[in-house]
């Protein structure tokens, strides 16, 4: 569990390193890097719900452990404003942190939960990226 805190720290400080860099420019994603864009936040958006549920149920309950949840929580909100901030380097940090937090657990419904959203968003963003990439590369005009 701590390789996975681990990874998501370092993709967290890379991304807001990368972001604050790129402060000035402005990405503008349209067409399907947008739409890609919009469906890995809603996977990511439905994990964190997940983390909520069981944190405040845990907490409320007594179980004082269930912050653990929270900070899983906290982890997977930043990486995803920062991969919409930065697509490309965001879908690929996610699927990394998607493929430590595959290898460490061994139940399906955990996998299903804790590396699902991380991987399918991750490649969703990577696509998106990749895709206004290929946008900003100018055509070669027929008539030259």
């Amino acid at each position: 569990m701590l390789s996975i805190v681990l990874m998501e720290f370092t993709a967290i400080v890379v991304l807001a390193a990368l972001a604050i860099r790129r402060r000035a420019q402005r990405i503008v994603l349209t067409g399907w890097g947008r739409a890609l864009s919009i469906a890995g936040l809603i996977l990511l958006g439905l994990q964190s719900a997940v983390f909520l549920l069981f944190g405040a149920g845990e907490m409320l309950s007594g179980d004082l452990s269930g912050a653990g949840h929270l900070v899983s929580l906290a982890a997977a909100v930043l990486l995803a404003l920062l991969a919409w901030r930065c697509p490309l380097q965001g879908g690929i940090a996610l699927l990394l942190v998607g493929l430590v937090t595959l290898l460490q657990f061994s139940d399906p419904t955990a996998k299903t939960i804790m590396a699902g959203p991380p991987l399918l968003s991750g490649a969703l963003f990577l696509g998106a990226g990749i895709s206004r990439r290929s946008e900003a590369i100018p055509k070669e005009n027929p008539s030259n």
